[in-house]
């Protein structure tokens, strides 16, 4: 795909996705939107979720890709959605359940991104991501102290 296609149709999507839920934009009109021919989106994407996926991943991908450090990966996801709250919001409510488990829980503890969006993106980032870390740290530590124990002093 050359770039300024790419880039082209990612970004119309984008824009789409300020003001319209993403269950509402079309490939008819986001190629009308961008001066493309259906030919040229078909011919790069199978569908609107392939273009959704391409475009999570490029917004995304970044952060699930540096396992080191986890808590600034988190606290980064998270300020980026609170920039982009109306583009939050029109995939978060225009995907099934199955869909928004696939984009949303390979990226962070499902639960804690889950209360985090339906509290409207209100809660404090770092402290938010600090209890997260509490909670992880707590977990490695009692899992560390019954690999160490002799089996049956459980």
């Amino acid at each position: 795909m050359s770039i300024f296609t790419q880039k082209a149709l990612l970004q119309t999507f984008e824009d789409m996705l300020e003001a319209t839920p993403f269950d509402k934009i079309t490939v008819s009109a986001l190629i009308k939107t961008c001066g493309l021919s259906k030919n040229t989106f078909y011919y790069h994407y199978q569908d609107i979720y392939e273009l959704l996926d391409v475009w999570l991943y490029e917004k995304f991908g970044k952060y699930a890709a540096s396992d080191s450090d986890w808590k600034g990966n988190v606290t980064s996801i998270l300020y980026a959605c609170k920039e982009h709250p109306k583009v939050v919001y029109n995939v978060f409510h225009s995907l099934s359940r199955d869909n928004l488990e696939r984009y949303v829980f390979t990226l962070t503890n499902d639960s804690f991104f889950l209360k985090f969006l339906w509290n409207r993106m209100e809660d404090d980032i770092d402290e938010s991501v600090a209890k997260l870390s509490d909670l992880f740290s707590g977990f490695v530590h009692y899992a560390v102290e019954l690999s160490v124990r002799p089996h049956g002093n459980n």
